[in-house]
């Protein structure tokens, strides 16, 4: 996988749990905090307003931080986890696999999700 393809689905994920890029913070904003106001980059348009946010984080790590990917797993879970054909995917991964192959499933929910094709 190139650092493109990882950056966008690490921006899929992001997006998938309500996060915002901020273009004068030049960091994502997840929670619900104000910030004041700022340039943001959403669905590849800037909008100018407040941004809301508990945290800022420069660099997306759902591809190489277990607690990072735990909370697009979790969002999931709430979600999906009664329409089977969904969850069983995500599901069959036993907790010693590789981050990048639960990664990319999850990163693909996460586009399907935000494309509203879920």
């Amino acid at each position: 996988m190139t650092q493109q393809e990882i950056q966008e689905r690490n921006e899929q994920t992001a997006l998938m749990l309500g996060a915002i890029y901020s273009i004068h913070a030049e960091a994502w904003g997840f929670g619900n905090a104000r910030i004041e106001p700022n340039e943001l980059k959403f669905d590849n348009k800037i909008i100018k307003g407040a941004v809301w946010a508990q945290r800022f984080e420069k660099e997306l790590k759902f591809n190489s931080d277990w607690n990072w990917l735990i909370e697009a797993i979790q969002f999931l879970k709430k979600d999906f986890e009664s329409k089977d054909r969904y969850w069983t995917t995500i599901e069959r991964y036993p907790l010693y696999s590789n981050i990048e192959d639960v990664f990319v499933v999850v990163s693909d929910f996460a586009k399907l999700y935000n494309n509203k094709e879920l």
